[in-house]
């Protein structure tokens, strides 16, 4: 979507297509009347000159194939300002077809996906709601103060190495892996299973101490 505040550059277009629309008018009024250009006509001009520059920066944000159409030199008066009235009738239109399907389209929402019932338990209904930090603050807060500490038989993890124990592939350890993924049971000792679950654990383990008091 644009950086721009969209109810500032309609405002700000409407503003410009009136002020193309009174020169075009005052033109037509001065030049039937034989008497020339009068001051009306020049502070009309004075007034889209002023603009310019404004209307310029809003379609670099919304739509540059309009630049051209704004910005045109080459031709008479009456060329000139009906190309620009074009483009700006166009713009404005962008601007207020932005606005509406920003005001009732709303993007898709990231999904959980399938995760572990600990996660899903305390982070689906704050997720849904939008409430995604809340969600991943109540979800590590469910695994590594309440579920793994009960698995470990410890008061609290504190330890990383705690946490790569408690998932060993060594098939010969004993106890037997306390906390298992998906993979376990299916070819552990394999290299590549192995190695899968080795480097999940190293990811996760430093998030046993930043998760604690933390506000992602």
């Amino acid at each position: 979507m644009p950086d721009v505040d969209l109810e500032w550059a309609e405002k700000k277009v409407a503003e410009y297509v009136d002020l193309l629309n009174q020169s075009k008018d005052q033109w037509d009024r001065d030049f039937a009347s034989h008497l020339g250009h009068g001051p009306r006509w020049d502070q009309l001009e004075t007034d889209i000159n002023t603009r310019f520059q404004t209307i310029i920066a809003i379609a670099e944000s919304i739509n540059t194939g309009l630049i051209d159409g704004l910005n045109i030199l080459d031709g008479g008066y009456m060329w000139r300002r009906t190309t620009q009235r074009r483009s700006a009738v166009i713009l404005l239109g962008a601007v207020r077809d932005i606005e509406e399907r920003q005001a009732h389209i709303q993007p898709g929402r990231p999904q959980l996906g399938d995760l572990h019932p600990w996660v899903m338990e305390e982070a689906q209904g704050r997720w849904d709601a939008g409430q995604y930090r809340d969600a991943v603050q109540a979800a590590a807060t469910r695994i590594f103060d309440e579920e793994l500490p009960q698995k470990l038989g410890v008061s609290r993890v504190e330890n990383p190495a705690d946490l790569m124990a408690a998932f060993t592939t060594d098939p010969n350890r004993k106890p037997v892996p306390i906390v298992r993924l998906r993979c376990d049971g299916v070819g552990v000792g394999r290299a590549n299973v192995d190695s899968d679950k080795t480097g999940n654990v190293a990811t996760a383990a430093p998030d046993i101490q930043f998760h604690r008091g933390q506000q992602y």
